[in-house]
């Protein structure tokens, strides 16, 4: 098993209370600040692709505008293996959860993160 730095969130199932508690409340603000900026986006490229049957039109600023990547300095997420399959699992729940209230889908995508980190922490 390879070694994590142990304030990484590979290690969050043994941090304090209080240490979780700060981590979890980032993690949350963090992927909501995400939904409304995916949502917007989503929303603004559905309407640039309007009668474009490939529907391929995207905007650039969507990828520089993602929040993502602070997440993961955050919890100290570096292989980039773990970052893609991350990143597709916050993806997949965002798409699912357009039109929702923000928090409870970021609340949602943190929890299946966590399980997913030590997954691929134990892995």
């Amino acid at each position: 098993m390879k070694k994590y730095p142990h304030n990484s969130f590979y290690h969050h199932d043994s941090f304090g209370k209080k240490k979780f508690a700060i981590r979890q409340k980032l993690a949350i603000q963090i992927l909501s600040k995400f939904l409304n900026m995916f949502e917007y986006f989503y929303l603004l490229n559905k309407s640039i692709n309007y009668g474009n049957l490939k529907n391929d039109t995207s905007l650039e600023a969507e990828r520089l505008m993602s929040c993502i990547e602070i997440l993961f300095t955050l919890g100290m997420i570096e292989n980039e293996q773990h970052k893609a399959i991350l990143e597709e699992l916050i993806y997949d729940e965002a798409f699912n959860g357009l039109q929702k209230d923000t928090k409870t889908v970021a609340i949602l995508i943190e929890s299946k993160l966590r399980k997913k980190i030590l997954e691929l922490r134990d892995s």
